[in-house]
C-alpha cells in the first residue's frame, strides 16, 4: 500500500494541525532552495535545503524541523516514528501534507537547477520562466491564438521552431489539440509575453516516439505568446 493511502486510511477522522505544543523553531534563517505548499493545509508550507538532511515545516505561527528520509521505504518509518511522537502532535491531514512533501522533494531535487534559475513549476510539473511580461490579456480557453516557439531537448538539441519556418503557430488553447504543458503554460502567459517553458514527459509525449523526439523526454520550449489569430 502506498504511503499516501496508508495514512489516508489511518487517519482520516482527524482535523488539520500542525506540530501544536511542540518545542518549535519559531524563525528559519536558512534560505530555503525550494518551498512545498498545497491545498491540504493552507498556509503550510514544507522548507527544504538542497543537501541537508533536514527540512522545516512552517506554519503560520511556528516551524519544527523534521530529519529528510534518503529512501521510500525510510520515508516511511520515519512518517510513522512522528505520527506517534507525542512532542509533534501530528495528526492525519499533516501527516499526508508531509508524505506529500517528500515525494515531490524527490522529484525536483535532480532538476534543482532550474528552479534557482528563474523557473516556477505548477502542481503539475510545468516549469514557467518568464522572460519577458506581455501587457496583454490572458487568452480565453477555446479561442485561436498565435505563438512562436523553438522546442530543445533537455541535451540543447533543437526538434522544431516555428521561427525556422517564419510563420508563428496556431491553435485553440485549452482544449486539448497541443500537449498538456502547452495548454496550461499558454494558458497563464498574457499576450506579449516571451517565456521558458518545461514540459516533462507526462506533460509531453510521455512514453511514445514522437518524431525525432525521444520516449519519456522533458521539453524545453522557449516561446512567446503573440495574440488571437
Amino acid at each position: 500500500m502506498k504511503p499516501s493511502l496508508f495514512f489516508v486510511f489511518l487517519f482520516i477522522t482527524y482535523h488539520f494541525s500542525i506540530a501544536q505544543d511542540c518545542n518549535c523553531e519559531l524563525e528559519i534563517t536558512e534560505e530555503a532552495d525550494y518551498c512545498y505548499q498545497n491545498e491540504l493545509l493552507p498556509g503550510v508550507c514544507a522548507k527544504f535545503i538542497e543537501g541537508s538532511s533536514y527540512f522545516f515545516v512552517k506554519g503560520k505561527k511556528r516551524a519544527i524541523k523534521l530529519n529528510l528520509p534518503d529512501s521510500a521505504e525510510a520515508q516511511l518509518a520515519t512518517l510513522l516514528s512522528y505520527a506517534t511522537n507525542k512532542q509533534y502532535k501530528f495528526k492525519g491531514s499533516d501527516m499526508l501534507f508531509i508524505n506529500a512533501a517528500l515525494d515531490d522533494w524527490r522529484v525536483v531535487e535532480p532538476n534543482l537547477e532550474y528552479i534557482k534559475d528563474g523557473f516556477e513549476f505548477t502542481e503539475s510539473g510545468l516549469g514557467i520562466k518568464t522572460l519577458e511580461e506581455g501587457n496583454g490579456e490572458l487568452p480565453v480557453k477555446g479561442k485561436k491564438i498565435l505563438v512562436h516557439y523553438t522546442g530543445t531537448l533537455e541535451d540543447g538539441n533543437k526538434f522544431d521552431s516555428s521561427l525556422d519556418r517564419g510563420q508563428p503557430f496556431d491553435f485553440p488553447v485549452g482544449v486539448g489539440w497541443v500537449i498538456k504543458g502547452w495548454d496550461e503554460a499558454f494558458a497563464k502567459l498574457k499576450f506579449g509575453t516571451k517565456a521558458i517553458i518545461r514540459v516533462p514527459p507526462e506533460l509531453g509525449y510521455g512514453r511514445k516516439q514522437a518524431g525525432v523526439i525521444p520516449p519519456n523526454s522533458v521539453l524545453y520550449f522557449e516561446v512567446e505568446s503573440i495574440g488571437y489569430k
